[in-house]
């Protein structure tokens, strides 16, 4: 007796298999190629005119409108040049009657869509045909020709049941040489039969079915001089027009290092410096910050913070240190009329507004400020009487730049696969000036980190940038292989060449006047009497002697020009020895100590230690606080499915 368990699963079997009858289902076939034929005409003038009939069968599900068939006209030769097939479709049937089509550009050719993108294919087996003219496919070798051919293509996304090829020259020629390959890109499979038809044509045949990525070759070969071989100046000629576009870029590259070497040598180099002796002061009307100005033809933080010392060591104001925190107060000579122009401007927005200000980013506005105007002051004093950057020199050199890269794309065979052109000639260069300016900012960060009073916030943001370097490093490098692979290794050094050069001369454009020239031996004779430690050799010159008022007078050039280190050692024995000697104020307590500072460094402290610390130490905080947050042969060792011309493959859409 059947249990109710048992009742119940034979009333669901029999209840699904009625349904199932009910409504029948069509039954469901893959979609694939049955046959792929190929009818190679060897024309007169060396062009194939080539007939390829595709019986396929859909389902809706790939192939739904229709097929693509891709073929490649684009090629690397073996000297790395680019060489460009042409390919004219001239017929596109379906089942025997005209199908509507449209080509477009492809990674390294042509696609062609066959079918009508506002209707629908009916499911079914279809066939069809696909006519177009190709030529410079044939290689003429020492002893024969031949014709490489990749006929079904490896980019197939549906398997091919059968494919064969039938390959006629001009007046019937007999075909002596035959070979042929099947498989993956590369492999040697000989799935294939050689036929040869009643008139002496080659049959190729393929013996087994070809897998989504396997493709069909063949080679035929025949003596010289049935087809005409292309003279030495039509190769010259296809060669300039394929490679039209590097060419461009290499013509560029050279016009662009020519152009900025020529005005490099006229205007770029600095005038004959004179003879450099040490001097005991600096160049007349050069305050600190107008010395670090000219020393490095521009403004950095170290100009700022000079200027800052220098009115600290004359009393305008002073600094406080409490852990890694600055603190600028009014010292007790505020007065505005002991400071030059420099001082004035950078230290009134200050503490001649505050009273106590904090070195921190919370007061950004202020330091910005404060910074923008020093270096108005800055420019509007030395720049242009003391050194030039040769601006309109740079841009000129910055156009052609611009104009080798456009140059390059338009030219480009390739222009129509305008995504990978523009990412070559603009994307990868500007990826290129990012990553150099995130590694100049890592460096700075270690510099900070090294030495910066708050070496906290400074690994904050080193692993800040390092979190947005290494993945735009990577998506560079793996832009570079791309691009590389695409357009080789020469041309992408070309870019970067060009990208390089105008970083490089934006620098080798600055040069000094004249009178920035003289000014500049006086810098340097005043830098080597700040930094030389030898005192014989200076007591022959009769120097000035060595104070703690001329330590402090000199410190803020010393900062400047940084040999803040080397001025303080030169007084180090004077220090102890005033100690020593009981010559010292009170305040010292057994060694220098400035008036203008109070803070932790005073402990154990070390006249050189300490000026070369706070040098900088107090930059970086005075800098985080202003800113805010055909030519290889397929017979023999040279062949392999995937190789020759014609190609690439298809799919359905």
């Amino acid at each position: 007796m059947m249990t109710q368990a048992r009742r119940l699963a034979l009333f669901l079997f029999l209840l699904v298999t009625v349904l199932l009858g009910l409504f029948p289902g069509r039954p469901h076939a893959e979609e694939r190629i049955l046959e792929f034929g190929s009818e190679i005409a060897v024309g007169k003038d060396a062009s194939l005119q080539v007939t390829e009939s595709l019986r396929v069968r859909a389902e809706g599900i790939a192939i739904r409108r229709g097929i693509y068939r891709d073929f490649p006209t684009l090629y690397r030769a073996q000297d790395g040049s680019t060489v460009v097939v042409p390919f004219e479709v001239l017929a596109v049937l379906r089942d025997g009657r005209p199908e509507p089509y449209e080509v477009k550009p492809a990674s390294n050719g042509k696609r062609v869509f066959i079918g009508n993108p506002e209707r629908f294919l009916q499911p079914g087996i279809h066939t069809y045909t696909l006519v177009y003219r190709t030529a410079r496919q044939i290689g003429f070798f020492r002893d024969h020709d031949e014709l490489y051919w990749n006929v079904t293509g490896n980019g197939w996304r549906f398997p091919i049941d059968s494919a064969w090829c039938v390959v006629t020259l001009p007046g019937k020629a007999g075909i002596p040489m035959t070979e042929a390959y099947t498989g993956k890109m590369g492999e040697r499979g000989r799935d294939v039969r050689i036929l040869k038809e009643a008139d002496g044509t080659p049959r190729f045949v393929t013996t087994r079915p070809l897998l989504p990525g396997e493709g069909f070759s063949i080679v035929a070969g025949w003596p010289k001089g049935i087809v005409p071989e292309p003279s030495s100046l039509d190769r010259l000629k296809w060669k300039f027009r394929d490679n039209a576009g590097r060419i461009a870029l290499f013509a560029g590259l050279a016009v662009v290092l020519l152009y900025y070497l020529l005005v490099w040598l006229r205007y770029g180099r600095d005038p004959r410096p004179g003879t450099i002796i040490p001097r005991f002061a600096p160049p007349e009307g050069y305050s600190p910050a107008g010395v670090r100005y000219l020393y490095r033809m521009g403004y950095d933080e170290r100009c700022f913070t000079a200027t800052l010392l220098g009115a600290a060591v004359k009393g305008f104001l002073t600094i406080e240190q409490e852990g890694k925190q600055y603190f600028l107060r009014r010292g007790p000579k505020f007065d505005f009329n002991f400071l030059d122009a420099e001082e004035r401007v950078a230290v009134y927005p200050l503490i001649g507004m505050h009273e106590t200000l904090a070195v921190d980013q919370a007061n950004h506005t202020v330091f910005s400020g404060a910074v923008t105007a020093l270096k108005d002051l800055l420019k509007n004093r030395h720049y242009g009487k003391a050194f030039v950057r040769n601006t309109r020199f740079f841009v000129i050199g910055v156009l052609l730049t611009v104009l080798s890269l456009v140059l390059g794309v338009i030219l480009d065979p390739n222009i129509g696969n305008l995504p990978q052109n523009i990412a070559f000639a603009f994307v990868f260069p500007v990826m290129t000036l990012i990553a150099l300016a995130f590694g100049a900012a890592i460096v700075k960060q270690v510099k900070a980190l090294k030495n910066g009073p708050r070496r906290g916030s400074a690994l904050v943001r080193l692993l800040f940038l390092a979190v947005f370097t290494l993945p735009l490093s990577s998506a560079l490098g793996l832009m570079g292989t791309g691009l590389a692979q695409a357009v080789s290794w020469p041309l992408l050094a070309a870019v970067v060449l060009l990208v390089l050069s105008n970083v490089l001369f934006a620098w080798l454009l600055k040069a000094r006047t004249p009178a920035g020239r003289k000014a500049m031996d006086e810098i340097e004779g005043f830098r080597l009497y700040l930094s030389v430690a030898e005192a014989d050799r200076l007591n022959r010159l009769n120097p000035p002697d060595r104070t703690p008022e001329l330590f402090e007078r000199f410190l803020p050039y010393a900062l400047a020009l940084g040999v803040e280190q080397e001025w303080s050692e030169q007084f180090s024995d004077v220090f102890a020895r005033m100690a020593a000697e009981g010559k010292a104020p009170e305040s010292w307590q057994g060694g220098y100590r400035p008036s203008w500072y109070m803070g932790d460094a005073i402990r154990g402290f070390n006249v050189g230690s300490f000026a070369s610390n706070f040098g900088s130490s107090f930059s970086g905080a005075v800098s985080s606080a202003s800113v805010a947050p055909g030519s290889r042969s397929g017979f023999g060792g040279g062949g392999g499915s995937g190789g020759g011309g014609g190609g690439g493959g298809g799919g359905g859409w």
